[in-house]
């Protein structure tokens, strides 16, 4: 990250912190962030969350124009809601698969 100018202190308000300190607990593993702070930091670096996290970045996925459209109208404060649909419908998924 300081290969692209930020620092600690320019993170603390991504990830809703106060200290420098706090941060580096999520940087070096020692905390693991939400979906909501992983969702801000990607955004903060401009990289998508799958690029962020060591994943395919979603620029290969056919639906990534239509998945961001729909993320954009859910807007960041329903995604929790969001997530937790997700985890349900991937857990029915599961069973009918077994």
């Amino acid at each position: 990250m300081a290969a692209q100018g930020v620092t600690q202190e320019d993170l603390k308000e991504t990830f809703g912190v106060g200290t420098r300190g706090s941060v580096g607990h999520y940087l070096s593993g020692r905390r693991e962030p939400s979906i909501e702070q992983i969702m801000r930091l990607s955004k903060r670096l401009g990289v998508t969350t799958s690029e962020l996290v060591g994943e395919i970045p979603l620029a290969d996925s056919r639906y990534t124009k239509e998945l961001s459209q729909l993320l954009q109208a859910v807007g960041e404060e329903n995604l929790p809601v969001l997530v937790a649909m997700i985890r349900a419908a991937a857990a029915e998924f599961g069973k009918e698969t077994d």
